[in-house]
């Protein structure tokens, strides 16, 4: 683990000056909206939203 975040801190330090373009990503868990009650409705209205981030790791 400890050699994983040396390799990260070497990065982001190349990223700093400008050698490099690093970029990290996060999805994040299924949110269903609109949040309703268990009903016909429910199942026709259902939309499935991903949270999807990018990170530039230099700021």
């Amino acid at each position: 683990m400890y050699c994983l975040i040396s390799y990260k801190n070497l990065d982001k330090e190349k990223a700093i000056l400008g050698e490099v373009q690093v970029f990290t990503t996060d999805l994040q868990v299924v949110k269903i909206c609109p949040s309703l009650k268990a009903s016909a409705l429910y199942h026709k209205c259902e939309l499935y939203v991903y949270n999807f981030t990018m990170h530039n790791l230099a700021s």
